[in-house]
């Protein structure tokens, strides 16, 4: 570690953590937007300037939303970020691209070393090599020495020996030493640390919440091509609306805050007039809030049957709509299930709800009038609601309630008003259950009836999001 490249190396990470950096670089585009975008019309979005230069990057070829991630091969917390971007990659394949910055922390020994190894791969194979390298080391975080990563590149099929001389040489210090002036003049101080289309975010968040920030950054970016912005340039034309340097320490808490829902609070989400499946005297309510387009959405159905079988005759389900803008053919399904509703009771409903989540890929106008045909609806009233705006109050009224309760992404569900987020596992929701089975037997003793459980469980609840504060 004697060399000049790696004496700078440490000597710009020893700044990251110390001082304000360099001075700030403007913005440049090849091709200026003749129109503005929508982000400098959110000033409560912390949105910072960040080039992509040559960085490696995967993913849509025109993104919606390009995803900058500064990381150290040694971090636990970046290893578990890597499962979360792919799997966001993997929903949103024509929509995401991601893009990779190097910040090895002095304290990880190793990390340096695989930033050579990946560059390394990069010089031999292109971008495929990076990527191919990179999602080894994090497939073998033991690896992490000159004979282990040696040992992944000739696996890779990759020149070993030169990439145990890049390693020994430090050979690309000089791309490591760029990443990191960006990430000083970024404002970036540990890892992981990414932006969407700019936006900051510190620290590992679940699937669910990233989730919820890329629909936020989807839908402005379709608002700024409604405006004019082309697709190609939407990274560009977001990176002039945003900040040359990094927005203060108070402005992130702020957002991280307002990103995490704090799920100590319990909620009172209200379930009159909406489908319901399971006794109504069930000591356990689950509401949900659910897009027929969404993936996550059908991956979660066979989980919830199995807490049927687990808790049999104590569970009773509501159903709320939250169809996602970057969806088009959620809200006519939701309109579907409506009048579903409408003609055949709870029962209807939830016929049609199944039928939609097993066929997701096959939502248009015609398959949804085969579904309503094969259920025994009347096919011309069912017709004229999903082409009609008939139930979209209901709709949007439970947009606007999942917006307060800050459910932004689906599945979320709230069990007596314990709010889980995403397709989590069965025992996740089992320890929620628990939970209020507990809650409903206390209540109980305290003198009340089955049918008012879930009013009194949650009399004094939160009507609204509580956000988490602590950082």
């Amino acid at each position: 570690m004697a060399s000049t490249g790696v004496a700078r190396w440490l000597a710009l990470a020893l700044l990251l953590a110390s001082c304000g950096g360099a001075a700030p670089v403007a913005a440049t585009l090849d091709e200026p937007p003749a129109v503005d975008g929508p982000w400098a019309e959110r000033p409560d979005l912390a949105r910072v300037h960040v080039p992509l230069d040559d960085s490696p990057g995967r993913g849509a070829a025109e993104p919606l939303v390009t995803l900058v991630v500064f990381t150290d091969f040694e971090c636990p917390y970046c290893q578990q970020m890597a499962e979360v971007f792919d799997e966001l990659l993997a929903a949103h394949p024509d929509a995401l691209r991601v893009h990779h910055r190097h910040l090895p922390l002095p304290m990880h020994e190793r990390a340096m070393d695989a930033a050579m190894a990946v560059e390394e791969a990069r010089a031999q194979r292109g971008v495929d090599g990076f990527w191919a390298m990179h999602d080894a080391i994090l497939e073998s975080p033991d690896a992490l020495h000159d004979r282990g990563l040696s040992r992944l590149a000739a696996g890779l099929g990759l020149d070993a020996g030169a990439v145990r001389d890049a390693i020994r040489f430090q050979r690309h210090a000089a791309r490591v030493e760029d990443d990191l002036g960006v990430a000083d003049r970024a404002g970036v101080r540990g890892t992981p640390t990414y932006f969407l289309n700019g936006r900051m975010i510190l620290g590992a968040l679940s699937l669910a919440e990233l989730g919820a920030v890329f629909e936020e950054e989807a839908s402005l970016a379709r608002q700024a091509m409604a405006r004019g912005v082309p697709r190609r340039l939407l990274y560009a034309a977001a990176m002039r609306e945003s900040l040359e340097r990094a927005p203060s320490r108070e402005a992130l808490e702020r957002e991280r805050a307002r990103i995490r829902l704090d799920r100590r609070v319990l909620y009172a989400v209200p379930i009159d007039g909406r489908p319901q499946r399971g006794a109504a005297d069930a000591p356990v309510t689950i509401v949900m809030f659910s897009d027929f387009e969404c993936p996550w959405c059908g991956s979660v159905v066979p989980t919830l049957e199995a807490l049927d079988a687990r808790y049999p005759d104590q569970l009773r389900y509501v159903f709320r709509h939250n169809p996602l803008p970057g969806h088009a053919r959620a809200r006519p399904a939701a309109r579907a299930a409506m009048e579903a509703y409408a003609q055949q009771g709870d029962e209807g409903f939830w016929r049609m709800h199944d039928v939609l989540v097993e066929n997701r890929r096959a939502l248009g106008r015609h398959d949804l009038a085969v579904y309503a045909e094969e259920l025994g609806l009347d096919l011309a009233r069912f017709e004229a609601a999903v082409a009609g705006t008939e139930h979209d109050a209901a709709i949007d009224a439970d947009i606007a309630l999942a917006r307060r309760l800050g459910a932004r992404s689906t599945p979320t569900f709230y069990v007596s008003g314990r709010v889980i987020e995403g397709a989590v596992d069965e025992d996740v929701f089992a320890v929620a259950i628990d939970d209020a089975l507990e809650r409903a037997a206390a209540a109980r003793e305290a003198g009340a009836s089955a049918p008012d459980l879930y009013e009194v469980l949650l009399r004094e609840a939160a009507t609204e999001a509580v956000y988490r504060r602590d950082p």
